[in-house]
C-alpha cells in the first residue's frame, strides 16, 4: 500500500508575498552550504543534488548561486520531510565543469587546434570565451571531425549550450552528459511544487537494477506519497533515516 506523509509546517510569522517552497523554506530554518565557486561543493550530496537541478532547470551558461540556492532549498523540504527520499537525488552530470564538442567550423578548428580559446567569431567567443571559459585543449588529433574540450570555473549549463551551440553552423555536443542512476525532477505550478522522486541501486553503472519512487507536493507544507516499487533494503532505509539533514 502507498503510504501518505504529511508534514504540515508552522509559518506564522512567514511574509503573505512568500508561498510554495518559499514559505515552507523558511519555517526550516535551514542554511544552503552550496557555493558555485568552490569546485569542493560539488562533492556534497546535497550540493550536487541541488547544482545539477540548476543545470536541468537554469537559464545561464553557468549556473548561478540564486539558482543553486533555490532548489536546494525546494529539495530540503522534502529531504527533511521524509528523510528516506534522500535516497534519491537528481541526475549526475559526467563533468559538470567541461564542454566536450565537435567541429569543422573554420573559426574554432583555425584557433582551437592551436589551443587559443578566442577565435574571433562573436558566437563562439560570446558562449565561451565570454561566459569565462578557462581553456580548451584538442585532445585527439587523429579523430575526424575535430573534438575539442572546453573547461569552465564553475558548473554548465549543458543545456543553454546546446541551445545556444545550435547557432554555430558544423558544431554539436560530443556525447550524451548525463547518467541516469537516480533522479529528481521539479514542476512548478500554481503556486505548488512538484518533485518526481526516483532512487535506483544495485549494479547502478549500466542503469541500477531495482528502484523506488515518490512524488512530492509543496505549498505551505509537504506532502510526500510513496508510489512504490522495490522494497528498499533495511541499510539503505538506516542510512536515509541517519544521514544528516541539508
Amino acid at each position: 500500500m502507498n503510504r501518505v506523509i504529511i508534514f504540515a509546517l508552522a509559518v506564522a510569522g512567514c511574509s503573505d508575498t512568500r508561498d510554495g517552497p518559499d514559505a515552507a523554506f523558511d519555517a526550516m530554518s535551514t542554511t544552503v552550504r552550496c557555493d558555485v565557486s568552490d569546485p569542493l561543493s560539488y562533492a556534497q550530496p546535497y550540493c550536487r543534488n541541488a547544482m545539477n537541478l540548476a543545470i536541468r532547470y537554469g537559464t545561464h551558461v553557468l549556473i548561478t548561486q540564486a539558482e543553486v540556492d533555490r532548489y536546494y532549498r525546494i529539495a530540503a523540504t522534502v529531504y527533511i520531510a521524509e528523510p528516506i527520499t534522500r535516497m534519491a537525488a537528481a541526475t549526475t552530470v559526467t563533468d559538470a565543469y567541461r564542454v566536450e564538442l565537435t567541429s569543422t567550423y573554420g573559426p574554432i578548428v583555425n584557433k582551437w587546434e592551436s589551443g587559443v580559446l578566442v577565435t574571433g567569431d562573436s558566437l563562439v567567443d560570446a558562449l565561451f570565451a565570454e561566459e569565462g571559459a578557462l581553456s580548451v585543449s584538442y585532445p585527439f588529433p587523429s579523430l575526424e571531425p575535430p573534438s575539442f574540450i572546453v573547461v569552465f570555473p564553475s558548473p554548465v549549463n549543458i543545456y543553454v549550450v546546446a541551445q545556444r551551440l545550435a547557432a554555430i553552423p558544423e558544431t554539436q555536443l560530443l556525447s550524451n552528459t548525463e547518467r541516469r542512476f537516480n533522479d529528481v525532477t521539479v514542476t512548478e505550478s500554481g503556486g505548488e511544487t512538484q518533485l518526481h522522486m526516483v532512487a535506483g541501486w544495485g549494479d547502478c553503472p549500466p542503469g541500477c537494477a531495482f528502484f523506488h519512487t515518490w512524488d512530492a507536493y509543496i505549498h505551505r507544507g509537504v506532502d510526500v506519497i510513496d508510489r512504490g516499487g522495490d522494497p528498499i533494503p533495511d541499510w539503505m532505509v538506516d542510512a536515509a533515516l541517519s544521514s544528516t539533514d541539508p
